[in-house]
């Protein structure tokens, strides 16, 4: 478990507050005093309003991230590849090189998006083909599946 320490931003106005039994923590009447409100972005839990002034530091669960980032994937992750085709219509023109693709891998470990970054036009669609059927081993972070966002090159080179 990550643990997180929250950020301690002071609040001029207590009039919306509530205290830790529901009720105003400063009635209207009474001057503003500066609140220690604690929160963090990347973490879950309730905000902390402390009314005295004094600054505090909780600690919160960090979320898990929703998707990770990898350069290279390992071969031993990919469970079924589909060798792509060497297109038809590239034969007669020598055509060969690679195709290089952006992925999203779900949690499954099944290509839920797939984008074409570079590559020549002829052999681009027989590369997303080919590649939207690969099945990957689930990607885990700290025990749980996450979606991955990486590169795939698939390389066409003459008479494959």
């Amino acid at each position: 478990m990550s643990v997180a320490h929250a950020a301690v931003v002071p609040v001029i106005s207590t009039r919306n507050l509530l205290g830790p039994f529901g009720s105003q923590s400063a009635s209207p009447g009474d001057p503003a005093e500066a609140v220690n409100l604690s929160v963090c972005a990347n973490c879950t839990g309730p905000a902390i309003a402390i009314p005295t002034g004094r600054p505090i530091v909780t600690p919160l669960v960090e979320r898990q991230p929703q998707r990770i980032k990898i350069s290279q994937l390992s071969p031993g992750m990919l469970l079924h590849k589909v060798v792509p085709e060497y297109p038809r219509i590239a034969i007669p023109t020598g055509i060969q090189g690679d195709v290089k693709l952006h992925a999203i891998i779900g949690k499954d470990g099944s290509i839920q998006s797939l984008s074409v970054i570079s590559g020549h036009p002829l052999l681009t669609n027989s590369a997303l083909q080919a590649v939207s059927q690969w099945q990957y081993r689930p990607y885990l972070l700290n025990d749980q599946p996450v979606e991955v966002e990486t590169y795939i090159i698939v390389t066409f080179t003459r008479g494959h």
